[in-house]
Formats: C-alpha cells, sequence, structure tokens
C-alpha cells in the first residue's frame, strides 16, 4: 500500500510524494546533456523549477501543500513573526511586502538551503573517504554490490568529483523505472503522472522523474514513501522492485508502461543476504545530524 503526506487542510493529499531538500542546492538548471543525450537537472521530481529560489516559491501556494492564496499573503505572516526583524539585519532593510519582501523570503530560503546545516557531507561514507571512518565488512560487501551487481552506481555515482569533491550519489538524469502505480493516489487508482513529458510536452519523456540524491535515502526506511509517487513503504521494498520487477510482473506493473527502462534494473538477482549487504551500505549515506 502506497502513502502520501498531509498538506495544511486536513484531509487533503497531494500525488506525489515530496523530494527531499538535502543537497538539492547542487542541483543544475534543466538542461539537454548531449553527452548523455537525454534531459538532466531541475528542481522538483519533473524539473520544472529552475533553482531553489523558484522552487521555493511552490509549496507556500500549492493548494495540497501550505494551501496559502499568494506570496504577498506568505510574506505577511513572516512579517507578524518575532523573526521578521531577522530580514532586517540580513538585508538592511525591513521586510516590505508591497515591494522586495516576497523575494526576500525566497532569497532567505535558498541560502539556508545551500548551507552546511543542509548540505553537511558528514555521512559514515563522506568520513570513510576522508580517511576517518572505517567501513564494515557488510558495508563494504554492500558498497561492492551498489557498484557492480544492483547498478546503483549508473544512476547514482559514489565517486568524488575531478577536484575531489564529495559524491552527490545522483547523475540528475531523468528516467522511467516503471514505478508501479500508488492504489492511495488521491486522484485515483488510474491516475498517470506525466512527469517531465508533462512539463516538457515531449512523449517521449512520459513518466519520466529525475533521479534523486541518496544521501539520506535510509532515512526513516521502513515507514517512508519512495518513489515519485509513494507506491512504495519502506527501503527494503524499493530494493526488492529494484531485483524483481521483471519477474514479478503482476506485482510490479509500472504507471506509465510505454517508455519504462528495460536494460538498467528489473532481475537483478539479488540474494536476501546481498539485499541486507545493499541495506548496510545505503545506511552509512546518512549524515550525522539525521
Amino acid at each position: 500500500m502506497g502513502a502520501f503526506m498531509p498538506g495544511a487542510v486536513p484531509g487533503r493529499f497531494g500525488n506525489r510524494a515530496p523530494p527531499g531538500i538535502t543537497y538539492a542546492a547542487f542541483t543544475p538548471i534543466l538542461h539537454w546533456d548531449k553527452k548523455e543525450k537525454s534531459f538532466s537537472g531541475g528542481q522538483f521530481r519533473d524539473g520544472r523549477a529552475a533553482d531553489l529560489v523558484e522552487q521555493a516559491k511552490g509549496p507556500f501556494t500549492n493548494p495540497v501543500e501550505m494551501n496559502n492564496p499568494d506570496m504577498e499573503s506568505v510574506c505577511r505572516k513572516v512579517a507578524d513573526r518575532p523573526y521578521a526583524k531577522d530580514f532586517s539585519a540580513a538585508f538592511a532593510e525591513p521586510l516590505d511586502c508591497a515591494n522586495s519582501g516576497v523575494a526576500r523570503i525566497l532569497q532567505a530560503l535558498s541560502a539556508y538551503e545551500g548551507s552546511a546545516e543542509v548540505n553537511p557531507f558528514n555521512s559514515k561514507y563522506d568520513l570513510a573517504l576522508q580517511g576517518r571512518a572505517q567501513l564494515t565488512a557488510q558495508e563494504l560487501r554492500g558498497y561492492d554490490l551498489y557498484r557492480g551487481k544492483a547498478g546503483c552506481e549508473r544512476c547514482h555515482p559514489s565517486t568524488p568529483g575531478p577536484r575531489g569533491e564529495p559524491p552527490l550519489f545522483t547523475d540528475f538524469g531523468y528516467d522511467n523505472i516503471g514505478a508501479p502505480k500508488n492504489p492511495a493516489n488521491p486522484q485515483g487508482v488510474g491516475y498517470v503522472d506525466e512527469g517531465l513529458g508533462g512539463f516538457l510536452k515531449r512523449p517521449a519523456e512520459l513518466g519520466k522523474f529525475r533521479s534523486p540524491s541518496l544521501r539520506n535515502i535510509a532515512v526513516n526506511e521502513e515507514a517512508r514513501a519512495y518513489m515519485h509517487n509513494g507506491a512504495l513503504v519502506g527501503l527494503r521494498q524499493v530494493i526488492e522492485f529494484y531485483n524483481k520487477r521483471d519477474t514479478e510482473q503482476g506485482r510490479w506493473a509500472p504507471e506509465e508502461p510505454r517508455t519504462v527502462n528495460k536494460t538498467d534494473l528489473g532481475d537483478l538477482k539479488l540474494s536476501d543476504q546481498e539485499t541486507d549487504d545493499l541495506l548496510a551500505f545505503l545506511r552509512t549515506l546518512t549524515d550525522q545530524n539525521r
């Protein structure tokens, strides 16, 4: 059974599981990757926001999230709070909702989302790269599976960047991995999310969503809703889906069947022990403050 997060209005739910904001600051704007011959980047699961400032506007006025009528009303609420004085200190001017106030709020949000508090790069895996921690034998077996048999590395690279930058565990690319429908979808079991294809109005991109960073993927791993539509609950079920999608097709019928990636997943032949090992490695990607 899938799951969805409630919004500000009781009983009202969205049709997408919310993406994490940690490390989103490193996502490039949506663009065509000439090397990969595919789209890459963009905020939200379908890339429709160019950057964090643009992304920050969405939840405030979304009727199934924060449900504010407009951004000026958001600004007025902020102006009534004790921390409004912090905007005067930061921007050398009062929070003026008739003029620059909304822009200042969005600037402040995006600045925080790009801060070290949100993006600390201090997981056990980071510490191991720095020689300050050592992965266990099981975690190392999981890492070998991640880079090999499980195929995770193809979309979620784990190696540091060319100048030693910590890995982000995403290539920012788009794919239709064949996620099943969510029977709990508030728009009904027949709803099909068009993803990137819906935003770009391109049939070839229907059902494709941006590969998320796997950093902090194991936070609340037993109860968390995964995939763009929240169809899978629990990280173990996600691995089971990647492992057996094509061998248990009746169970994993795709929401959008026309563009499914049929080469990189679906029949990984992972044993139960290998699943446990892979999970052990994924847990090393959790930041210390989570």
